[in-house]
């Protein structure tokens, strides 16, 4: 049990290098390691091969893209500006609404994207809507759906199997 406890400290302090940040020395060595065989409590001491890692080894991935931060360009060169988008679901519509409907009834004027999502039964209608993150919070009040209308964050993709033929 010594030696199980004095192999652990050793692992504990070598990790505590590493989240440090300190260099660590790559090195090969062979530790004694004990372990119960059977029920009898019959230990077995044996040799295990132990790998150090060098952290400045360690490589990063280089940057998929760059994002350009020179203020003093032309300003003819604008990047348009970022918008971003909340998804979320509706349903329990009646099942004659559509898509249009619901945007000139609840969205008129507003920068969505409703579409119509294939229904378990007949008896009802879902939505996928995105917003704008600005509108988020208050497209998700209860006060702004109709009585009765089920409401929660869509997240993940809108599988195109999901969607209906209007």
């Amino acid at each position: 049990m010594k030696v199980i406890s004095s192999s652990n400290l050793k692992m504990h302090d070598m990790m505590n290098l590493l989240s440090t940040g300190s260099s660590v020395i790559v090195s090969s060595s062979f530790v004694p390691l004990t372990r119960m065989l059977d029920p009898n409590h019959i230990f077995v001491t044996e040799l295990v091969h132990q790998h150090l890692v060098n952290k400045s080894s360690i490589t990063t991935a280089a940057p998929k893209f760059v994002v350009g931060s020179n203020s003093t360009a032309s300003s003819k060169l604008a990047a348009v500006p970022l918008v971003k988008f909340g998804d979320i679901f509706v349903s329990r519509f009646h099942p004659q609404i559509t898509a249009t409907q619901l945007k000139t009834e609840l969205f008129d004027g507003m920068a969505v994207s409703i579409t119509q999502m294939i229904t378990r039964h007949p008896t009802y209608s879902s939505f996928h809507i995105r917003v704008p993150a600005e509108m988020l919070t208050d497209v998700l009040q209860p006060s702004f759906w109709p009585e009765g209308i089920m409401v929660k964050r869509f997240w993940g993709r809108l599988l195109p199997e999901r969607i209906a033929n209007s």
